[in-house]
């Protein structure tokens, strides 16, 4: 038999979420976007031009992947082609990326409901420029929205924090190890999560992360027995 599993790509606006939806799914359907002036701290983060306006989701946007196991190894081969058809053991993954603006938390809200796995973005390069307490809160705030959706069965969805543009990233302090620390030094609730780092506009980084979530959602429900 094939499994059908829904993973959420959570994190704040600006964090790549929709860009690494389209490096992992070609065709994935994207509801609309709409250009945004990027603060100044996004601006010199990102290395844009002052004029220069930037791409944010207005829907939630989504894709399938699917997956094809090997325990025995503990991988996973991801299929791009659009015909393929899914195989026994095959893994059908429902990806669902949600807009990061405030004015978007009922969508937000609704995507949550039936989630199996969660990948959770952070701006690496804006936290390379400012890894103060500020940014580091709304990461945190972010993530402490995720458990009023879905309350006490957060602890026991799986979980992988993305961060993202490691391709703008020159220093230690951008690196998924510095970043977890830092973070966790104010909340310890992220000590438990792995932190992966990625870079959505090169294309590697995301799918390491959703490995992780099928290992623990293959454990988790016994799959691989």
């Amino acid at each position: 038999m094939t499994y059908s599993i829904k993973i959420m790509m959570s994190g704040l606006s600006g964090a790549g979420k929709t860009t690494t939806l389209k490096i992992l799914i070609p065709n994935a359907h994207l509801l609309g976007e709409q250009k945004r002036i990027p603060t100044k701290d996004e601006q010199e983060a990102w290395r844009l031009a002052t004029d220069q306006m930037i791409s944010t989701s207005m829907y939630t946007n989504f894709g399938i992947l699917i997956a094809t196991p090997d325990y025995k190894m503990g991988e996973f081969n991801f299929h791009k082609e659009p015909n393929y058809n899914p195989k026994d053991q095959d893994i059908i993954i429902n990806l669902f990326d949600t807009c990061g603006q405030q004015i978007f938390y009922p969508l937000r809200q609704a995507t949550a409901i039936g989630v199996q796995g969660i990948l959770f973005f952070i701006d690496a390069a804006l936290l390379q420029l400012h890894l103060d307490f500020s940014n580091v809160q709304k990461i945190i705030n972010a993530f402490e929205e995720l458990r009023s959706f879905l309350g006490p069965e957060l602890e026991k969805i799986p979980l992988v924090i993305i961060c993202n543009k490691q391709d703008l990233i020159n220093t230690e302090r951008g690196k998924a190890g510095f970043i977890k620390k830092s973070i966790a030094f104010y909340d310890s609730a992220f000590e438990k999560f792995p932190f992966v780092n990625a870079s959505a506009i090169e294309g590697w980084g995301a799918q390491e992360g959703i490995k992780l979530l099928l290992k623990a959602i293959a454990l988790k429900f016994g799959w691989n027995r």
